[in-house]
Parts: C-alpha cells; sequence; structure tokens
C-alpha cells in the first residue's frame, strides 16, 4: 500500500493501490498435451476447497512461465506415472505472479485431499511457493479469485481448509497456516468481497 495526503482534511491516508484487473488463467494446454481423465466434481458434495503447497526447499516463486509450465508437468508425470492415479492431483496452481494455472480444473474431482471424502468435499489449489517463502500479495488474490471459480459454479462452497485438515501433515506449511488462521486472509467471504463479478 502506497499513501498519499488528503487535499480535504491534510491527513495522511493509504492508498489502495490492488490491481483491479481479474488474474491471468492459464490453460491447460500451456503446460500439457494431455487430457484429464479424472472424474466429474460431484456438485452436491463440494463445500470448500483445500490449499496446498509443494513442500520444496528454498524458493520456486521466481521461477519462469517455462520453468513453472515443466514443473507441473512433472507433478503430472510423477501423480500418473509413479502414483498410478488419474491425472495431477491438484484442481487449480496458483503462481507468485498470480497467475492461475488450470491443471485438473474447477469441472474435475480433486484427487489432493487424502481421503475419497476430503477429494470429493473440496477442490485443490497448489500454491507454487517453497518452504522459505510468503504468499505475494498477488497470490493471495489469485487464490481468492480462484476459489470464487468454484464459488460461482457450485452452491453450497464454505471453506478454505489447509490440507492438514484431512490428513496428517503440515502442508500448506507455517506461513500459508497462519495467513488462514488471521481471521480475514484465505476465506470465502474475503475471496467474494475481493472478486464480486466473477463468472
Amino acid at each position: 500500500m502506497s499513501t498519499h495526503k488528503c487535499p480535504e482534511c491534510g491527513a495522511v491516508h493509504e492508498r489502495n493501490t490492488m490491481s483491479t484487473a481479474n488474474p491471468r488463467i492459464i490453460p491447460r494446454s500451456r503446460w500439457t498435451r494431455t487430457k484429464s481423465n479424472a472424474p466429474a466434481a460431484r456438485s452436491g458434495s463440494l463445500v470448500g476447497v483445500a490449499l496446498h503447497y509443494p513442500g520444496s526447499r528454498g524458493t520456486i516463486g521466481t521461477e519462469s512461465e517455462a520453468q513453472t509450465a515443466a514443473r507441473l508437468e512433472g507433478y503430472r508425470r510423477q501423480h500418473v506415472n509413479g502414483n498410478g492415479w488419474k491425472d495431477i492431483a491438484y484442481n487449480v496452481a496458483v503462481d507468485q505472479r498470480g497467475n492461475v494455472w488450470t491443471l485438473r480444473g474447477v469441472s474435475k474431482q480433486s484427487g489432493a485431499n487424502g481421503t475419497t471424502s476430503a477429494n470429493r468435499s473440496r477442490g485443490a489449489i497448489l500454491l507454487l511457493i517453497g518452504n522459505s517463502e510468503s504468499p505475494s500479495r498477488a497470490m493471495i488474490d489469485g487464490v481468492l479469485y480462484a476459489a470464487r471459480l468454484w464459488d460461482v459454479r457450485y452452491p453450497g462452497i464454505r471453506y478454505m481448509n489447509p490440507h492438514g485438515k484431512f490428513v496428517s501433515t503440515a502442508c500448506p506449511g507455517s506461513k500459508v497456516r497462519a495467513l488462514l488462521n488471521d481471521g480475514s486472509t484465505f476465506y470465502m467471504a474475503t475471496a467474494r468481497k475481493r472478486w464480486p463479478n466473477v463468472k
């Protein structure tokens, strides 16, 4: 936030410099040539989204888009060829620039949340940050926008939870967990207020 001096009262106020432009949606075709074989989401079962991170050491937020695309394809191959899953486990990813990457997509059931019931009831958003990184303002905006993609399609979306709510894991890391618990950052009410016109 920058500041400016009010011409009427002479006081110094914070200026809201938050972008009003929608985050950029990067299609699946930008990072893989494969089509998703994941099952369709069950609209009557969805009540929220779960936040994840890769658990990587150091920082990954400075990667180029080409490097991010290669990273996502690497995750997909591990999930499909190594784990035997239908597709990359997450529905979307958000990078530090605020770009929203289409992975399985919002219309598919998650494969990342650790249990069948959690996968049916929550979508999965992957925050592309390493262990030592905090989410940027652009990333937070992108996550809120991504959550709204579910919210406008599926009645009953209410929650944003850490992955660790469903299984014993530190995911999505201490820095994201702190923001989840701050009472204002990663909540559906915040997402609706920040991005009221998502379609």
